[in-house]
């Protein structure tokens, strides 16, 4: 593991603490997972291909959508992508 130092705007900084918080996440790891997202979209660029995000379905399973809340999806599809790690 590296350890680096970055600089980021105050406003931007703000911003991501906030966003660590609302996922219960550090900020390193929240840093991290941005980082790896630039590095997959780059590399889908460079393939000719592009990254493509649908809602995730449970192991088979289809899943209602419908009547859910913003928050139940956000952590069903946090659940999906944990599980591609």
């Amino acid at each position: 593991m590296i350890k680096t130092d970055i600089q980021l705007p105050e406003e931007l900084f703000e911003k991501a603490k906030q966003s660590c918080n609302q996922r219960g996440m550090s900020f390193a790891e929240f840093a991290q997972r941005g980082i790896e997202y630039m590095v997959d979209m780059d590399r889908s660029d460079s393939a000719g291909g592009s990254l493509t995000w649908s809602l995730p379905t449970s192991e088979g399973r289809k899943i209602q959508w419908s009547g859910l809340s913003d928050q139940q999806i956000k952590e069903i599809a946090q659940e999906s992508y944990e599980k591609c790690d």
